[in-house]
């Protein structure tokens, strides 16, 4: 008899001691549903205002990069200053500006090549630089573009266009159809060396890839 009651109390308490486990099981399940559900919407909500802030960050970022590129072009303008006397500076000036009104007519490639050879170091060689390669086709077109990208690199335009950084852009895009990794591997120099550069209508350059440098 003491032997069953034994038995029987041990029974309870196993049942008692099993039924709290599966309890405190569920309410632990309940509540980690729960905090599961309220981790979703906030991350939902996060995601949302993300979302919503992502252009507002994007035109910053664009604008603080527009800001610093035509400072950056001032100051590389300020630099000819020391090596050529206004004079010069204003001679080159003029020839740019008499070969940019026709870039099409014959002379202008003779004017631009003329500033290469009288103003090496000026700043705005470079831009007459580029311009040769924009002009040009084959070998030509690819001799200058390389020349700008390597030998002017660091010369702007005046709305804070870099040489370098778009000189990048056209080989890359010239690459492309033709010779795919290369044109990949100059994009992603162009991202890694110039990750702020512009283009002439304001848009980072870091937007405007054609491919996905991750795939």
């Amino acid at each position: 008899m003491n032997r069953t009651l034994l038995t029987t109390g041990l029974a309870i308490v196993l049942v008692l001691g099993l039924g709290r486990m599966w309890i405190e099981s569920a309410e632990s399940a309940g509540t980690a549903r729960s905090l599961a559900e309220r981790v979703t919407e906030l991350e939902k909500r996060v995601e949302a205002l993300e979302q919503q802030v992502k252009p507002v960050a994007s035109e910053a970022r664009i604008e603080q990069a527009k800001r610093e590129a035509r400072l950056a072009a001032r100051r590389r303008m300020q630099q000819d200053l020391q090596t050529h006397t206004r004079e010069q500076l204003a001679d080159a000036e003029q020839l740019y500006q008499k070969a940019n009104k026709n870039l099409r007519s014959p002379d202008a490639v003779n004017i631009l090549e003329q500033m290469i050879k009288q103003y090496p170091g000026c700043n705005r060689t470079g831009c007459a630089v580029m311009y040769l390669g924009q002009m040009s086709k084959g070998e030509v077109r690819e001799k200058y573009l390389t020349m700008a990208a390597e030998k002017f690199a660091d010369c702007y335009y005046g709305d804070g266009v870099q040489v370098g950084a778009y000189a990048l852009w056209y080989l890359a895009h010239d690459a492309l159809r033709q010779h795919p990794d290369e044109a990949k591997a100059l994009f992603a120099k162009l991202i890694d060396k110039y990750p702020d550069a512009i283009d002439h209508k304001g848009n980072l350059l870091a937007d405007r890839l054609p491919i996905d440098l991750d795939e």
